[in-house]
């Protein structure tokens, strides 16, 4: 039986550390099971991490440079945190403690021992190596190549990778449902998002949820999935259980101009 999952795919703003981000803030995905001890990764990281209270989910909007917290049981906004341009999104596994970290200009991903510091692997990747995101319950880590249009499966266990699934043009943001092994891919190009089948590594559905969909989250409590829009500033809430959009979450103003991103390879 799967573990039931409590916080999952927290949205982090880490500051620098000496041994995992020497150059710049970290926007670090989270993946953590029922019950896991997150003040070891404030530690590790030796940060000012958004260790969230409550339930919430952070979805990544990175052309505006930060991510936006959002109360699934309300579908609120309740306000922002801000990110670093580069690199987009890393990943860390809470179950192994290694950080995955794609790197869009030599085409790789990172594995770090957090604990450590030490570089255990560096893998090849696809094209524009853009977000990563970790299914702890299979132990595979996916990496979205936004310039070859496609989606790297790692087993995480080896550190090779074991798939490529082809997507929709520019694949950016990237979320999985542990409890699924569903996993969400925003294809900013096309304006579609991807389902892909983790355990089998195929497409399962295309649906649109927006105009222009960037950042992505998933929240597995409620089995809904959080897409930005970049033309509209906004958020889709998609019921994954029939892909439908049930809510259209405004960005307040005053929120999305409190930073500005760095343009990506959906601004091509």
């Amino acid at each position: 039986m799967r573990r039931t999952v409590a916080m999952l795919f927290l949205l982090v703003a880490l500051v620098t550390s000496p041994m995992l981000s020497p150059n710049a803030i970290a926007n670090t995905l989270i993946s953590a099971p029922a019950g896991a001890d997150l003040t070891a990764v404030v530690a590790v990281f030796r940060d000012q991490a958004l260790v969230q209270s409550g339930h919430r989910v952070m979805v990544p909007n990175w052309h505006r440079g930060h991510g936006l917290e959002i109360d699934p049981e309300s579908n609120e906004i309740l306000g922002v945190v801000p990110l670093s341009p580069f690199p987009y999104q890393e990943a860390f596994d809470v179950t192994t403690g290694r950080a995955y970290r794609p790197d869009y200009l030599n085409d790789t991903l990172t594995v770090v021992d957090a604990t450590t510091g030490a570089v255990l692997a560096t893998i090849d990747v696809g094209s524009g190596a853009y977000a990563a995101a970790v299914d702890p319950e299979i132990n595979r880590i996916y990496v979205t190549n936004a310039l070859s249009n496609s989606v790297s499966v790692i087993d995480g266990a080896t550190a090779v990778v074991v798939a490529t699934v082809p997507v929709d043009d520019t694949p950016t943001g990237i979320a999985v449902n542990p409890r699924t092994s569903q996993v969400y891919v925003t294809a900013a190009g096309a304006g579609t998002v991807i389902e892909i089948d983790g355990v089998r590594s195929t497409v399962t559905a295309r649906f649109a949820a927006c105009n222009n969909p960037t950042g992505v989250a998933v929240d597995p409590s409620t089995d809904q999935i959080y897409v930005v829009d970049r033309e509209s500033e906004s958020v889709a809430v998609v019921a994954a259980s029939t892909r439908a959009v049930v809510a259209t979450l405004a960005v307040d103003p005053a929120l999305a101009s409190l930073s500005s991103g760095t343009p990506g390879p959906e601004d091509r």
